[in-house]
């Protein structure tokens, strides 16, 4: 069997990482909506600081994928899309 090849990641220099403490997640039936969120002062208030929206097939394979980083104690990156060629 062939190794699937990962996709080249460009990324630039300016693209901010955005912490979070909050993410609150909305199922329709074509897909799942994040709002990722930081506590403001007394963590009463939420600013959102992105919105990520994908279908249910793509939400699963991110689980997926969670799961194997957070399962591990190596410093791990793994990439994965969904789609035809899949």
């Amino acid at each position: 069997m062939a190794e699937e090849q990962q996709p080249e990641i460009m990324m630039s220099n300016a693209t901010p990482i955005l912490y979070t403490d909050s993410v609150l997640v909305n199922r329709t039936p074509f897909g799942i909506n994040l709002e990722i969120a930081q506590s403001l002062g007394s963590h009463q208030k939420q600013q959102v600081v992105a919105r990520i929206g994908m279908s249910l097939e793509h939400a699963k394979a991110l689980l997926d994928v969670m799961s194997k980083v957070i399962g591990t104690d190596e410093k791990k990156s793994i990439g994965f899309r969904t789609g035809e060629d899949s």
